[in-house]
């Protein structure tokens, strides 16, 4: 089945980005990622401030990366799905989808679906699964794309398509006969301004995971001056309990072999 899901237009809303990455495997890298909503879009008109996001799906996806004038490469590509919802009925619930690329910081698409959007996109495209059904069914999806990387010719498999005018992100099934595909995501390039949120998070990210590093190596590098201490320590020891002993010894051979003093 060939499904396309478009972005709908919202003209006057800007998503901006969040990045959280904590070190992980000594990697920032491995990290989950996040992505906020602006101010404007966080709060209704009369009502509580909406509830900040919840992240449904976030991992590391193998997928066919395809740029402008540049040869198709192979990715991991840090795919998070969020959910962001009102504390109340007029706060709508809505999905943002992110993108990124660990080794190409440039690289970030987002999409972002609304519970009324979806409903259109759902009666446009014959899917069939609700709202609360689709992130399952693309996380789904894209662990299959995850596990079929190993094989020599995977059953499944994602291309992003970075093209300038229509960027998308597709997951698509191979067989004997023909490929199939399953999803097209129609995506939305950063704008300057998420770019430039998503870089400068990436610079507090590298500081800190540099910040950590030389935390971890002044801790080594106490740990390894009390060893190399307590080794010398040791070795003294050795060395005094040494001496000792050659000293009992020479004495204990000037007593044997004094000559026997007889009393006249």
């Amino acid at each position: 089945m060939h499904t396309t899901l478009g972005a709908s237009p919202s003209e006057g809303r800007e998503n901006v980005p969040h990045l959280k990455v904590p070190a992980t495997n000594g990697s920032f890298f491995g990290a989950v990622l996040g992505c906020g909503r602006s101010a404007g879009a966080q709060q209704a008109a009369s009502g509580p401030v909406a509830m900040a996001d919840e992240v449904l799906y976030a991992a590391d996806v193998p997928a066919r990366v395809r740029l402008p004038e540049r040869e198709d490469r192979l990715a991991r590509l840090s795919v998070r799905i969020s959910q962001t919802g009102g504390a109340s009925s007029r706060a709508p619930t809505a999905l943002m989808l992110r993108f990124t690329d660990p080794e190409d910081a440039l690289l970030l698409y987002t999409l972002e679906i609304s519970e009324d959007e979806y409903h259109a996109i759902k009666a446009e495209h014959s899917l069939l699964v609700d709202f609360h059904e689709f992130t399952p069914k693309l996380a789904e999806l894209l662990e299959r794309c995850a596990r079929a990387s190993a094989e020599p010719h995977p059953a499944f498999a994602a291309t992003l398509s970075a093209s300038p005018s229509a960027p998308t992100f597709a997951v698509h099934e191979t067989n004997s006969f023909s490929q199939l595909p399953h999803l097209v995501l129609k995506l939305r390039p950063a704008t300057d301004t998420q770019l430039k949120k998503h870089l400068a998070e990436l610079v507090r990210t590298l500081r800190a995971d540099g910040a950590a590093a030389r935390e971890l190596a002044a801790q080594n590098g106490a740990e390894r001056a009390r060893a190399e201490a307590a080794a010398n320590e040791a070795r003294d020891a050795l060395v005094r309990e040494q001496a000792q002993r050659e000293a009992a010894a020479r004495l204990s051979l000037i007593h044997i072999s004094e000559p026997t003093r007889r009393t006249p």
